[in-house]
């Protein structure tokens, strides 16, 4: 998983540690660690070794002034023999 970029002296792509999955109430946690943070980004891509995948989502965070927020919810999906990471748009909240 990682962080597209691309501003002045910030790599294209950083590292993004993935803790997880926690089960509970039939959903799935997983907790992603920033390599630095604060830290604002526009794409998340999930790169991972599962063949295909359908699931519902929700892209929870802290805001600068550490109120939890939903960045992003809806459907990941991948199908069946396409190897591409999934990409995200995140918005940028005000």
């Amino acid at each position: 998983m990682a962080l597209p970029r691309g501003e002045a002296g910030i790599p294209d792509l950083l590292p993004v540690v993935v803790g997880g999955p926690k089960s509970r109430d039939r959903a799935s946690r997983y907790t992603l660690t920033l390599p630095v943070s604060p830290i604002r980004f526009d794409r998340l891509l999930l790169d991972t070794g599962a063949g295909f995948f359908d699931r519902v989502f929700r892209l929870e965070g802290k805001t600068e002034g550490g109120a939890v927020t939903t960045f992003l919810s809806g459907r990941l999906t991948r199908p069946i023999g396409d190897p591409r990471p999934v990409s995200l748009e995140v918005r940028r909240s005000a």
